[in-house]
């Protein structure tokens, strides 16, 4: 038995023993070796519906409710919000990551900034006159004893360029002035029998109440064509909708709402572009979710959880019937057939009944 194969193994056995020791419990209310709550609320306390909370209440209530981080990684692969709950793997932040939450910071709370984050290079080293290296233990030390977020200054200069890109597109620059809009705000409703909340980004009313998602990528273009698809925009903005409609739509004046998304490039030209996802797109991505979601709750209850690639898949087209020669004396039928045909006293081939 190799390593890699004892290492799965472990990792199943640890995944049995929590099911085990939790199996007697309702599936809703299970709890971690640690006595945290594994999974969301089926039900919203009476005080839910909240505008706005801070970062670390958010942060704090994140395992109680679904997200829509979640619900895209649970359409992806069910494995993954498993392993996640229940710590058997967590995820990283990326660089890419790391500067979209520099530009969300720049570009919808800058008066916050200067009290989240720090720009330095970090510690000098005396012998050779330039910072030490973010992997020494030099380095480690003095941003351990830091109390705000480090940013390198090549980071920030190019988070600048981003930002200038975003209020160098006039409809993005309008949406974002708007004396109505709010920042990172947090909105909770039950939706398909489990807690949600969702965090927006920007939210304003104009012809109605209106959800802004900004997001940063490397190529406008590509952005239009495919990455909106490959990362589920969607899906996300569906939940949005969603879960905003659930929770307003008891107020007889609610008119609905729209979303849209905002996305800027992370190089030159900085490019901004502002987009609304169809209204078929957006019903389609509506049902998926609340597809997934129900099939969430299932996992959830049967301990069962896929990765969605347990059978066969045929990848390109298939031929499903063999291709007959095309007989010319066929007419408007371009494939002539058993059905079609009888053979030709003279030539012997098959002409058109």
């Amino acid at each position: 038995m190799n390593e890699r194969t004892e290492t799965n193994l472990m990792e199943v056995d640890k995944r049995t023993d929590v099911c085990e020791a939790t199996h007697t419990v309702d599936a809703f209310d299970r709890v971690d070796v640690h006595g945290n709550r594994i999974w969301m609320l089926r039900k919203l306390p009476s005080d839910a519906m909240q505008e706005y909370i801070s970062e670390e209440q958010y942060r704090a209530d994140r395992r109680k409710h679904l997200t829509s981080t979640e619900l895209r990684a649970f359409l992806r692969c069910p494995t993954t919000v498993y392993d996640q709950r229940m710590g058997f793997h967590e995820t990283t932040s990326s660089w890419s990551m790391n500067l979209g939450i520099l530009v969300h910071a720049l570009v919808l709370e800058p008066h916050t900034f200067d009290q989240k984050y720090q720009v330095s290079d970090g510690p000098i080293n005396a012998k050779t006159g330039k910072p030490y290296d973010q992997d020494s233990e030099m380095y480690r030390q003095w941003a351990a004893a830091q109390s705000k977020m480090i940013i390198r200054p090549e980071d920030y200069e190019l988070a600048k360029k981003m930002e200038l890109g975003v209020f160098a597109n006039d409809t993005a620059s309008e949406l974002l002035v708007q004396p109505t809009g709010i920042a990172e705000s947090v909105l909770r409703a039950q939706y398909c029998g489990l807690a949600c909340q969702i965090k927006m980004d920007w939210s304003c009313d104009l012809a109605r109440p209106t959800i802004v998602d900004l997001k940063t990528c490397s190529d406008l273009d590509a952005f239009a064509k495919w990455d909106w698809k490959r990362f589920l925009y969607a899906n996300q903005l569906a939940f949005y909708r969603s879960v905003y409609t659930q929770a307003h739509r008891k107020s007889p004046a609610f008119p609905g709402v729209d979303v849209l998304l905002i996305a800027v490039e992370s190089q030159y030209p900085f490019r901004c572009g502002v987009f609304e996802i169809g209204d078929l797109e957006l019903d389609d991505a509506a049902m998926e979710n609340e597809q997934a979601i129900a099939e969430m709750t299932r996992c959830i209850e049967t301990d069962c959880w896929p990765t969605r690639f347990e059978e066969t898949r045929t990848l390109g087209r298939v031929r499903q019937q063999p291709v007959q020669e095309f007989d010319a004396c066929a007419g408007d039928r371009p494939y002539a057939t058993d059905e079609t045909t009888k053979p030709d006293e003279n030539t012997g081939y098959g002409i058109a009944m």
